[in-house]
């Protein structure tokens, strides 16, 4: 099936459960500088949870847990073989079974949002207590 809203997203299952915020922010910053993308988004689902979406790309979610929607501003600091990652203010809207989200507008309802930064490999976020989930 074809679902054009869906097209250049990537997206990541057992994110908070497997601790993958860290691989997640690898994989934007690679999209960006292979040239696929100039803002790189992700939607990362926990465990016991799912995320509906119309066909307008209207989403809900269902279950027990959080998703994640996640947008790079565009270049990261340094990304290369190697090297810590530094990749900063990635923007994240936390979002559980309370809110929607609109894909064609990238925001939702009922969010929590913050930004998360990889420094030298180092990840920290603007929430208060620096907690990247």
């Amino acid at each position: 099936m074809n679902v054009s809203i869906l097209q250049g997203l990537i997206d990541d299952p057992h994110f908070v459960t497997r601790d993958r915020m860290g691989r997640d922010l690898a994989f934007l910053c690679r999209i960006y500088l292979n040239g696929w993308s100039n803002t790189p988004r992700d939607i990362a689902i926990d465990e016991k949870t799912a995320l509906l979406l119309d066909s307008a790309g209207n989403g809900t979610v269902v279950g027990s847990s959080t998703v994640y929607f996640m947008q790079a501003p565009g270049a990261p600091q340094v990304c290369q073989s190697g090297t810590p990652l530094t990749y900063q203010n990635i923007a994240i809207q936390r979002i559980n079974s309370s809110g929607t989200f609109k894909l064609s507008t990238w925001k939702g309802t009922g969010v929590t949002a913050y930004t998360v930064s990889a420094n030298a490999g180092v990840l920290s976020s603007t929430q208060a207590g620096g907690g990247i989930y």
